[in-house]
């Protein structure tokens, strides 16, 4: 800015502020234009398919609110075509970069009984900073995973985990007990049985 203003001193010309140099940049398309987190404004004309099962995971993480005010959260995966629940973890505190790669590392060893998966598999997660974090996304690529991140706003990507999500609250937690984090903690192995017995599909 103020070269420009200098500049134009040299030349008998008057002082630009910060907006009429900006207008000016922009009419001369001279402005760098940032990338948008933002989803693309856009209507989806039909469903994303996935072609078999053990192709695309997504994981998400809940709260799980007691009637005395404590919360559980829980993580899981969900298989994308087939419905089902890879993997499921849950407790009192938040979930860290330490705990979201063993719970990767647990998915795979339920699902494939070995310690890596057998072809690529796409982890479709938010961008939070837990999933997007070198140390992870290197951590899952080693594991055979291929991370896929969405926008924290998005839930197109993510409809089956928003469904699974919702069933669970519904269906589990409003209808049985939630008295205390005890109480839902206790519930939450035959609340996953239950559903894992009759997935929805979308």
């Amino acid at each position: 800015m103020l070269i420009v203003n200098r500049l134009r001193r040299d030349k008998g010309r008057s002082n630009l502020n910060r907006k009429s140099l900006h207008r000016s940049m922009s009419q001369n398309n001279l402005l760098l234009h940032c990338p948008s987190d933002k989803a693309p404004d856009h209507r989806h004309e039909g469903k994303i398919i996935t072609p078999g099962p053990n192709l695309r995971w997504v994981s998400d993480n809940l709260e799980l609110r007691c009637e005395n005010g404590e919360i559980v959260r829980v993580t899981f995966a969900i298989d994308t075509y087939s419905h089902e629940i890879i993997g499921w973890t849950a407790g009192k505190v938040g979930f860290t970069g330490d705990s979201l790669r063993d719970f990767m590392r647990l998915c795979i060893k339920r699902r494939f009984r070995q310690h890596r998966t057998p072809h690529a598999v796409e982890w479709l997660s938010d961008k939070g900073r837990v999933n997007t974090s070198y140390e992870t996304v290197a951590f899952a690529i080693g594991l055979g995973l291929l991370p896929r991140f969405a926008a924290l706003s998005c839930t197109a990507s993510k409809g089956v985990a928003e469904s699974f999500a919702r069933t669970l609250l519904v269906d589990y937690l409003y209808a049985y007990g939630r008295r205390d984090a005890v109480t839902v903690l206790a519930q939450l192995d035959s609340w996953f049985e239950g559903y894992g017995a009759h997935p929805r599909r979308a």
